[in-house]
């Protein structure tokens, strides 16, 4: 099972990944498995084309060949949870699965899930999640689900760990990168969500299995840049640029106010031999937002 991740309008980004990145994972884990897993296999594909009634079918029949299947197990509680409703018989399923493998990766991850979610239960939510990490700490999709499951339940302070742990194993996914900036946006800490957005954009690149992540990741870049920037003191910003400036050329720097110029957040700057004084100009009706140096 995946995580989830939110965009600011609904909190709802990323809910489809819930399904397909672990459906995935147990798609490979069948190709690796003997032909009698065959039965197995066709449910996975009929969950891929969302046809969850004939798949429950086939994994129930299934399971009476084969009851030591955690993986098997682990398909129809999710099937039963979050396509179907039934939490309280997913649980079961889950502590089926658990039972034949206890460190199936996805069971562990869907059971604090519905820990976390249905029953309202972090602390033992977390049980499941640190054995997620003692089993496999450098699976980054695991270790993110978690800070997704997390960030569900608005834990955003015990997610932020996820999702820089889940970013130092692959810098290159915008979807932990998004997690990082927006738990540091729900906590106001927009400085901390400026950073992480334009760390993940640098960093991140487009993937298959969700190609809208890096605009998403934009998306929540402007917000966040917009809110920072109401937030600073342009003058105080200039102020230290021009102390810096004068440090290094020893050269005079004033400001002249020019209510002609209409320049989008500009500052150009030219050493001009000879000069006694450079001037940086800006417009006060530009809300102060958008300087000009000129030498």
């Amino acid at each position: 099972m995946a995580s989830r991740i939110f965009h600011d309008d609904d909190n709802a980004y990323y809910e489809h990944l819930v399904w397909r990145i672990g459906l995935s994972a147990s798609m490979q884990i069948i190709k690796t498995t003997s032909y009698m897993d065959n039965k197995l296999q066709q449910a996975l594909e009929l969950c891929n084309r969302q046809d969850f009634d004939r798949a429950e079918e086939l994994l129930q029949q299934f399971l009476k060949d084969e009851p030591e299947n955690s993986e098997a197990w682990r398909v129809l509680a999710q099937v039963h949870w979050i396509h179907m409703g039934k939490p309280e018989q997913a649980y079961d399923e889950l502590i089926e699965a658990l039972r034949c493998n206890p460190k199936n990766l996805w069971a562990l991850i869907l059971m604090g899930n519905l820990l976390s979610k249905e029953h309202k239960d972090s602390e033992h939510a977390m049980d499941y999640f640190d054995k997620v990490l003692e089993y496999y700490p450098d699976n980054d999709v695991a270790v993110n689900n978690i800070g997704g499951v997390l960030l569900q339940q608005e834990e955003f302070e015990k997610a932020i760990p996820y999702f820089k742990r889940s970013i130092s194993l692959d810098e290159t996914s915008a979807n932990y990168h998004y997690g990082l900036a927006f738990c540091y946006y729900k906590l106001g800490k927009l400085k901390d969500a400026f950073d992480a957005c334009h760390q993940g954009l640098l960093k991140s690149k487009d993937k298959p299995e969700n190609p809208n992540a890096r605009e998403q990741l934009s998306k929540l870049f402007l917000n966040v840049a917009s809110e920072y920037a109401k937030t600073i003191n342009v003058i105080n910003i200039w102020t230290g640029i021009k102390d810096e400036l004068e440090d290094v050329d020893h050269i005079p720097i004033r400001f002249v106010e020019d209510k002609n110029l209409d320049l989008y957040a500009k500052m150009e700057y030219a050493l001009t031999h000879g000069t006694k004084e450079h001037v940086i100009r800006y417009n006060s009706r530009q809300a102060i937002r958008r300087p000009h140096v000129h030498p």
